[in-house]
């Protein structure tokens, strides 16, 4: 995005944004915020009491998840404010490059993770012993590319926020103070919105429906070679998250592309005021999506407990049966 569209943008977000439109995204938010911190607290303590949700199929997901609650806790305080106010209190520069830094830091790895847990579901699913064949195999196919995930995005940030040479302009009564001034350079705005965003969402789409289509012909094939009942369990906690994310990401995507190729302004007022925001309900909602599909977290909701219909041990009746006495003759 160039400095004039960043003008654009944030004039028009100006123009259209009010207090009503603040008010229903505070209420909607603020909703959401304080059951989705108590799901995140349970679903934190029943890994530590749980060692099924520690294992490595499980690994990218509570990073995910993680990602998410980092931002719930540390990134969304500061958005509320902002929309229960109208500007950004305090305002201060730092805290600018703090609320942006934030934002786009663990959206992206949110991105990038939720890419690579769609091609690692596939690969444990089917092709199993690709990564688990060995302890280098994990290494290289799993752990490494987890931590490059996350050390990229924060590195790729902090040179663009920090060490970049340009001058910020912060406006404090545009959200994300009207983002970085490296968003004036075209090419790295390009690059950035294609690394960070498009990319992830493409190869999520790709391989979250390549997983369908082969799970399909192989339960069309008798589930041959396949552990069909832990592997459903993992493609049912995969597709709740994906389809969340994917339902906020694609119009976002499909949006930005024809302001890219074709109309910079179509449907710009939309996007910016309400669309944009749909990135929060990622954070807000996957963590309810991992408790309802996680079968070692139901065990420890007691509300299910008492929600379980109590089996009824059957009464048996013992009939008393008659003596048989022997018939005399006469």
């Amino acid at each position: 995005m160039n400095s004039e569209e960043n003008d654009t943008s944030t004039t028009t977000f100006q123009v259209a944004e009010t207090q009503l439109t603040r008010l229903i995204k505070y209420i909607i938010f603020q909703t959401f915020q304080i059951p989705a911190i108590f799901c995140f607290i349970l679903i934190f303590y029943c890994v530590y009491r749980e060692r099924e949700l520690r294992r490595l199929h499980n690994h990218v997901m509570l990073l995910i998840l993680l990602s998410c609650f980092i931002l719930l806790i540390g990134e969304l305080p500061i958005t509320l404010s902002f929309f229960y106010r109208g500007w950004l209190e305090p305002q201060s520069d730092r805290l600018c490059l703090y609320w942006i830094f934030m934002n786009y830091t663990f959206e992206a790895m949110i991105f990038l993770l939720m890419a690579f847990a769609s091609i690692e579901r596939f690969v444990l699913i089917f092709f199993s012993t690709v990564i688990t064949g060995s302890r280098r195999r994990k290494l290289l196919f799993h752990y490494i590319p987890m931590i490059f995930c996350c050390v990229l995005v924060i590195f790729w940030y902090i040179i663009l926020l920090f060490l970049y040479p340009c001058v910020n302009t912060f406006n404090f009564s545009s959200f994300l103070c009207n983002s970085a001034c490296y968003q004036s350079n075209v090419v790295i705005g390009t690059i950035d919105w294609v690394g960070t965003v498009l990319l992830p969402v493409l190869i999520t789409i790709v391989f979250n429906v390549l997983l369908l289509i082969r799970v399909i012909l192989q339960k069309r094939r008798l589930h041959i070679g396949m552990n069909w009942r832990r592997s459903r369990k993992m493609l049912i906690q995969l597709l709740s998250v994906v389809l969340i994310f994917l339902c906020t990401q694609i119009p976002l995507t499909i949006f930005a592309l024809i302001r890219l190729i074709f109309d910079p302004n179509f449907l710009s007022t939309i996007v910016i005021l309400w669309y944009y925001f749909t990135t929060y309900f990622i954070i807000l909602l996957i963590p309810f999506a991992y408790v309802i599909t996680t079968n070692e977290i139901h065990k420890h909701l007691i509300i299910l407990k008492f929600c379980k219909p109590r089996l009824i041990n059957p009464v048996t009746v013992n009939t008393i049966q008659q003596p048989k006495y022997p018939t005399t003759k006469i």
